[in-house]
């Protein structure tokens, strides 16, 4: 399919001195971010529509029967349903969208039911208990696995989580779960796991996965290691960020498994697997089909790493959807 017109949906906000982890704007796009992704796609000859919310984009969504949208860019409020309202939306109204259906996006938000689905593939995952309230915060005694990290469970982009939220202790995981649970309801208490930050990034079809890149975080030029990859370094930035492709050295087999993943999951266009990779055995932290698509993100190296520019790359992302439409 051919499309003129780019709808485009999204908040355009700026980090302020007031702005810490627990703030929702975290998961907005920024100006720059929104601005550059508009500009990219001009670039490869399409019109633009923006809107700031689904609600303005739902009182015109007759003007956008034969026109695409980016489901990926809006971050919504605080809500495990927020992915999935785009994609839900164009569902209901018969219209092309770039990005997971709100399926994929429902799953994918709930960190807990993530890890029982990826039961059904080879790899391997944290031990991990789901806390909704102080009252089962307080009657968990003891885990079978410390250190932990504590984290928001229907969160992304790192919300709710910085270089303190790692426990070494049962007092120290009652101390940073009460406070937490103060902001998200509920929290996953997870095991970390020392080793590599890898994300694998994979873009495709739903039946010709194209692209398939292992990338790795560093900071500072070393490895993550027994550090946390946080609001710390995204935001604050603490710590000088790089993204090294490591695909020729990646076990095989778990790229293997990462395309059966892929496939599985179904209308998905492009979507990270993030994870550890600590003596050669991968643990997947989680899946974000609702991965950034700015310039310098892990899914554009991905694609640069294939020779694309970054508007090359937006615009292979709305073949990708325009396939799974037809």
């Amino acid at each position: 399919m051919n499309f003129q017109k780019v709808v485009i949906i999204a908040e355009k906000t700026n980090y302020t001195e007031k702005t810490n982890m627990y703030s929702e704007e975290l998961d907005f796009s920024t100006e720059k971010i929104t601005t550059d992704f508009i500009e990219a796609l001009r670039e490869v000859g399409y019109q633009i529509v923006y809107y700031e919310n689904p609600k303005k984009f739902l009182e015109n969504i007759s003007l956008h029967k034969n026109d695409i949208v980016f489901a990926t860019l809006w971050g919504g409020k605080h809500s495990r349903n927020k992915r999935s309202i785009i994609p839900a939306i164009c569902e209901a109204y018969d219209v092309c969208f770039v990005g997971a259906d709100a399926y994929v996006q429902a799953l994918c938000q709930d960190k807990f039911l993530t890890k029982l689905y990826l039961k059904n593939f080879n790899f391997l995952l944290p031990r991990a208990v789901k806390i909704s309230t102080v009252d089962e915060l307080e009657k968990l005694h003891t885990l079978d696995f410390l250190p932990c990290i504590i984290k928001p469970n229907d969160e992304a982009c790192s919300i709710g989580i910085s270089s303190r939220s790692m426990a070494y202790s049962m007092d120290e995981v009652k101390k940073i779960g009460l406070e937490l649970l103060s902001h998200y309801s509920p929290i996953l208490i997870e095991e970390f796991i020392s080793g590599n930050e890898i994300s694998l990034c994979c873009a495709g079809s739903k039946h010709d996965l194209n692209i398939l890149e292992a990338v790795e975080i560093k900071i500072n030029d070393e490895p993550v290691g027994n550090r946390i990859w946080s609001y710390d370094n995204k935001r604050i930035g603490i710590g000088t960020s790089s993204r090294h492709i490591i695909t020729d050295s990646f076990p095989q087999k778990y790229l293997k498994e990462a395309a059966r993943l892929f496939y599985n999951l179904g209308k998905v266009d492009c979507c990270r697997i993030d994870g550890k990779l600590q003596n050669g055995n991968f643990y997947i932290i989680e899946l974000s089909p609702d991965c950034s698509l700015s310039k310098k993100c892990f899914m554009a190296n991905a694609f640069y790493h294939n020779n694309f520019t970054y508007p090359a790359m937006l615009n292979q992302l709305i073949y990708y959807a325009s396939q799974d439409y037809s």
